[in-house]
């Protein structure tokens, strides 16, 4: 028996050794031959490509050396700048698929977008509110029998009460044009639900006040600008009002002067303190509103201008005819589009899919 492990292995166990000598050759002329990197040309970065087509935010200045862009779309495993060459033409395909749209079938996405939006919303509303629901749940479940016969009415009506309120302060703050950047949405929904918790300590100090019998303490509106600093720290990008200047003696000066009727009706049975945080939310809705609008209105001018220049060119369809007669164009003098059109024009971020 011999044991040829303890000396090591015989050089004939070795498998180059029993290589074909023409298939050794190749072998060694590959191994000969330098490795070397494709030439990257030289082009507009990718990002900076995205930033151009608005599916990017603009870049930060800083005063620091800038980092040098990839050559490469996120997408590629090689963020060195390899196979650059291979991704030079790539283009997103939320881009293409754009291109095979018809300007309806923008408007279905718009619709389809801001339907998405308001599910994302509720969902960030109810996941700031599962406590007051677990809260429900426990007392149907192991209650007792007088809180079962009530169906639990205060634990009901303290998740219904949250769940209003997280709807209100996220339109407020600005999530729903935060919908398609999870960072900023994340921020904004951990705002909310301190805001949440500092209006019920506000809601126990009055409470514990008119027990005792001392005086009620005044406290601002949950969603003044000084509250959302002292709780939030320094959030950017909020989407609270800013105050208009008053004409006259109405409360409140930041509602315009045309949408005040419709607000007097909303606040009609509410306190003062109510009615503040109506304000803010009542102006989110109304921006909100007018720049799905003005995305709409958008589309059509695009549709129509594409129209226009078919009969120029001599290929109006029949469809293009009938809209003629029937004077289709006549709502454009209807919406006359602000300095700042041009910028709400842009489709809206991409929506993360939502897992069913």
């Amino acid at each position: 028996m011999v044991l040829g492990w303890f000396w090591g292995s015989s050089s004939s166990n070795d498998p180059v050794k029993n290589l074909d000598p023409s298939l050794e050759k190749v072998l060694k002329s590959q191994e000969s031959r330098p490795s070397s990197l494709p030439k990257i040309e030289s082009q507009t970065s990718y990002t900076q490509k995205l930033r151009e087509t608005g599916d990017l935010p603009p870049a930060r200045t800083s005063d620091s050396q800038s980092q040098p862009q990839s050559k490469v779309p996120p997408q590629s495993l090689f963020q060195d700048g390899r196979y650059a060459h291979l991704w030079k033409n790539y283009e997103p395909q939320a881009i293409v698929e754009s291109r095979g749209e018809t300007e309806i079938d923008k408007l279905k996405r718009l619709s389809e977008d801001n339907e998405m939006r308001r599910i994302e919303l509720g969902k960030a509303a109810l996941e700031n509110c599962v406590f007051e629901q677990l809260a429900e749940v426990e007392c149907l479940r192991n209650g007792s029998a007088y809180s079962k016969m009530t169906l639990c009415r205060p634990e009901k009506k303290t998740f219904l009460d949250c769940y209003e309120m997280q709807c209100k302060f996220l339109k407020a703050l600005g999530y729903w044009d935060a919908v398609g950047d999870p960072p900023r949405a994340d921020a904004i929904q951990m705002h909310s639900d301190k805001l949440w918790q500092r209006l019920k300590a506000q809601e126990a100090e009055i409470k514990k006040a008119k027990e005792e019998g001392r005086p009620v303490p005044q406290f601002d509106s949950i969603l003044s600008p000084e509250n959302v600093r002292a709780v939030g720290g320094s959030l950017k990008k909020l989407a609270l009002p800013l105050p208009a200047s008053n004409d006259g003696n109405y409360p409140y000066p930041s509602i315009p002067p045309d949408l005040r009727e419709s607000f007097d009706k909303r606040i009609k049975n509410m306190s003062k303190e109510e009615a503040k945080v109506e304000e803010a939310v009542f102006l989110a809705e109304m921006e909100q509103k007018r720049s799905v609008i003005l995305q709409g209105v958008g589309y059509l001018r695009a549709e129509g201008d594409a129209r226009r220049k078919r009969f120029e060119s001599g290929e109006a369809t029949i469809g293009d005819r009938i809209k003629r007669w029937t004077n289709w164009d006549a709502w454009d003098s209807k919406f006359p589009l602000p300095a700042d059109a041009q910028a709400r024009q842009q489709p809206q971020a991409a929506l993360p899919e939502v897992k069913k």
